[in-house]
């Protein structure tokens, strides 16, 4: 933390001290230290923060379960910082140098009622949460893009993992140009998914309309040249001889429909494709 410190007096343009600025961080970043320390140099502040983060208030006198009500609010402030929690789909937690705990600021929800209609009511929401949705908007809804329509999968090498993230920021920005440029054009742009799998189809040069082009070679498979079940069968019967090698044999191509050797030691089958 004290490296954090001393990187963000360094970095921060002297001309901004004291102006008013207020930064907002996700919970990564929120720490009540580094918070007073900003205000101390004239920022406001203002993030989500993670339970358990050291100066987070540990208390559970007030605090939200899983039973509250939607729009329950609860709140402690400790000297020159308030930390929220708010009730939506599920818990919020915020912690700000510069909000009050509610200035009447409401939000629309539907729910269901019993008989399976929806009904439009409003429910209040703290001020820490409405500014933090204003200014934060655009890394949250790139974080729920990604986090949607990931290809990350579980790996123990961080490499992997680390390629995977760049990978899914360089879609979710070709996706945000995309539909910037759709906006300036006044076309309606692709969804998120659609864009993805148009994206994949044309890196691979599949045509993601018709899917897979079957290609010749994909017909190409040995069959046996009998339907035989009993041994005798599968030992005489149907056994074609291959006009190359002159030997005969129970296995044909399905697509060129002649005998080919498929043995260890007289492979037809590979040669005879070879030579198309």
């Amino acid at each position: 933390m004290a490296t954090l410190l001393t990187s963000c007096s360094t970095r921060v343009n002297k001309d901004y001290l004291g102006s008013g600025y207020t930064i907002y961080t996700d919970n990564f970043y929120t720490s009540p230290l580094l918070f007073r320390h900003l205000r101390q140099q004239g920022f406001g502040a203002c993030g989500t923060y993670r339970q358990g983060r050291v100066g987070v208030p540990t208390t559970q006198e007030n605090a939200l379960t899983k039973k509250s009500p939607r729009g329950s609010i609860r709140w402690i402030r400790d000297r020159d910082l308030l930390f929220v929690k708010w009730m939506d789909v599920r818990e919020v937690a915020l912690c700000s140098t510069i909000h009050p705990v509610y200035s009447g600021d409401t939000v629309e929800h539907w729910p269901k009622t019993g008989d399976g209609s929806q009904q439009k009511i409003s429910v209040p929401r703290p001020t820490s949460v409405t500014e933090y949705n204003k200014y934060m908007g655009g890394v949250d809804t790139s974080d729920q893009m990604i986090g949607t329509n990931s290809v990350h999968w579980k790996t123990r090498r961080w490499p992997t993992t680390v390629f995977q993230h760049l990978l899914d920021i360089a879609v979710t920005n070709s996706f945000v140009i995309h539909k910037t440029r759709c906006a300036s054009l006044q076309e309606k742009p692709m969804t998120r998914q659609r864009f993805q799998e148009e994206l994949t189809a044309h890196l691979l040069g599949v045509d993601v309309k018709n899917g897979p082009q079957k290609t010749r070679g994909n017909q190409h498979l040995p069959v046996p040249t009998s339907s035989g079940h009993t041994k005798s069968d599968r030992a005489s019967k149907g056994r074609w001889r291959y006009k190359l090698c002159k030997k005969s044999t129970a296995w044909q191509c399905q697509e060129c429909d002649v005998g080919l050797c498929l043995r260890l030691e007289r492979n037809c089958y590979w040669q005879h494709h070879q030579d198309l």
